[in-house]
This record gives C-alpha cells, sequence and structure tokens, in this order.
C-alpha cells in the first residue's frame, strides 16, 4: 500500500507514516517532489533535513519520489499517452543512497 508524505509529515515525528512502512516491507512512502523541497524549508537547513528523515532513514527501500508535474506533462505529451507511473526513478535511488547514508551517521550508540 503507498502512503503520499506531504511536507507536515517531515516537520513532527509522524507515527502514521511509521506505523505504515513498520506493518509491511510493501508499504511505500510516496515523496512528491514538492515534499522533497518542502523538508529544507526554515533557518537551518541541516536541521530541518535531519528532522524530515527522521522516519524515513529506517526504510529507504520503502521510500519512492515522484517527478515534477511539468515533467509528468512533458512525457504524456512527447510519448502521447497517459503515463504509466509518476515515480522519478533516479531521484528515488537518489534518496535512497541519501537516506542510507544519514542513517549511518545518526546513530550515536
Amino acid at each position: 500500500m503507498k502512503l503520499v508524505v506531504d511536507q507536515n509529515s517531515f516537520r513532527l515525528p509522524d507515527l502514521a507514516l511509521q506505523a505504515h512502512l513498520s506493518a509491511s516491507s510493501d508499504n511505500v512512502a510516496v515523496v512528491t517532489d514538492t515534499a522533497l523541497f518542502e523538508m529544507l524549508k526554515g533557518s537551518d537547513p541541516v536541521y530541518a533535513a535531519t528532522r524530515s528523515f527522521e522516519v524515513l532513514k529506517e526504510f529507504p527501500q520503502q521510500v519512492v519520489v515522484t517527478a515534477g508535474t511539468g515533467e509528468l506533462i512533458r512525457q504524456e505529451i512527447a510519448t502521447k499517452k497517459p503515463i504509466e507511473t509518476a515515480t522519478d526513478n533516479r531521484m528515488t535511488s537518489e534518496l535512497r543512497a541519501l537516506l542510507t547514508e544519514v542513517k549511518k551517521f545518526s546513530c550515536f550508540c
């Protein structure tokens, strides 16, 4: 099951998101391109990013990122058929790698 993650999920520990991802490895958090940029808002982007990844860093393989709306429209126009998926494979791969790295450096055991 997919759950779309909005910027509000990045500001506070999101127990619903954590429960969703913990319930099954088949469950996915869908991060929109806009929400990805929203996570860096504020006077301290490092702090904001650290907080934003609090839940997602525990489930990097269960996270996907969508392409921007403009890009999706351009794809539809170019191919003259509806898009099959909004997932941006490159951004998904890069975010998963980043989440894996963040998890390595956030453990103060």
